[in-house]
């Protein structure tokens, strides 16, 4: 999420994006004095009971990534960038205006000069074994296609997707123009058999690689991805011809995707919420959704069911504008912190279409 608002600040500032990988990030950090971790010495080497005392990290030891994350941050504390209370991932240079962001061993470089990215590249290198990998054209599997001369930047996963149904033998599937049928919530309820091991895994590996692609930019699958993860434990044939729906649907979308619009005079944030009430046949909770709004495109967005049962159609809709209230407060902590001065963050426009729970915001006379 972050890293999105990254991308639509670089298209609204015209900045650099470089991108940098970590070669055995693990292997490159010294165990602590504190971490006394022995293993076995390797076959042919075995000498009566001697072991050996690990020194570095190594991958698949669950120290690893906290002692790479250490390492990191003090190697950039050093160099005056500084982790985000917000999103701790993530860091800025106040000077120069850098903001670096890392997902283990991956580095996303923004800035405004490329004469400094290239001195932080040199830094970097210095103290870990790092790659170059230039203009960042893809990241964690979202390819990011700029148009420098109209400051937009676009992102897709059409690559993702494409692997997506080819690992599920879909490619050559009808394409469907809509995620799910209109009477879909009436059908898919619990399965009352039981699902074989094959089944199982095959449903949990196309709803996970759904959800992958509903997190990174397709908000348009995050309430049929909510809706299909609620019978992963035991999915039907039903279940798992709606699954392959939503996938038929990636095909007829395939290149749809996240633009930022840099050229817009401000920022425009904003987010929008909205609930069903009651729209779980069988719990009969309800399901409620946000989505924020930054440069003319979503940098985040939820769907999910509620925790507890409302009484009526404006204590769902109430209960979905309170979430979006607290990502709101997030969003501006993290956007003040990444410098961004658009007058329109503080306060935030939330819009709803329920004019009960809108009145019971401004007026909680019987809340």
């Amino acid at each position: 999420m972050a890293i999105r608002i990254l991308f639509a600040l670089a298209a609204h500032e015209d900045m650099e994006i470089d991108q940098m990988d970590a070669v055995t990030a693990f292997l490159q950090s010294n165990m602590a004095t504190t971490d006394v971790v022995w293993v076995e010495m390797p076959l042919g080497f075995k000498k009566g009971d001697l072991a050996c005392l690990l020194k570095k990290g190594l991958y698949g030891l669950k120290q690893s990534a906290r002692l790479w994350a250490k390492d990191v941050r003090a190697e950039l504390t050093k160099l005056n960038y500084h982790p985000l209370h917000s999103d701790e991932c993530i860091y800025f240079h106040q000077d120069l205006r850098i903001y670096v962001a890392t997902h283990v061993d991956d580095f996303l470089l923004i800035g405004p000069s490329s004469i400094e990215l290239s001195n932080l590249k040199s830094q970097l290198s210095r103290k870990f074994k790092m790659k170059d990998l230039g203009p960042c054209k893809l990241f964690l599997g979202v390819q990011i296609i700029r148009d420098r001369a109209n400051r937009t930047i676009h992102l897709n996963q059409a690559a993702y997707i494409d692997k997506v149904l080819q690992t599920f033998g879909m490619t050559a599937a009808t394409s469907k123009s809509t995620p799910m049928e209109a009477n879909a919530l009436k059908t898919l309820v619990k399965n009352t058999g039981t699902a074989t091991p094959n089944e199982i895994r095959l449903y949990q590996s196309m709803i996970g690689s759904l959800m992958y692609a509903m997190t990174q930019t397709r908000p348009d699958l995050a309430f049929p991805g909510s809706i299909l993860s609620r019978f992963a434990c035991n999915p039907s044939a039903a279940h798992i011809g709606a699954a392959k729906r939503v996938i038929r649907y990636l095909k007829y979308t395939r290149n749809h995707g996240i633009t930022y619009q840099g050229y817009m005079k401000n920022g425009d944030f904003h987010g929008y919420s909205d609930a069903d009430w009651a729209g779980d046949i069988e719990t009969r909770t309800s399901t409620s959704a946000y989505i924020f709004f930054l440069f003319g495109a979503p940098i985040t967005w939820k769907s999910s069911r509620q925790h507890t049962i409302a009484l009526s159609s404006t204590e769902s809709e109430y209960y979905g504008l309170t979430n979006a209230a607290k990502e709101a407060i997030w969003l501006q902590t993290l956007l003040t912190e990444l410098q961004y001065h658009g007058k329109e963050h503080v306060p935030t426009h939330i819009y709803g279409d329920n004019q009960s729970s809108l009145a019971l915001t401004e007026n909680p006379e019987y809340h």
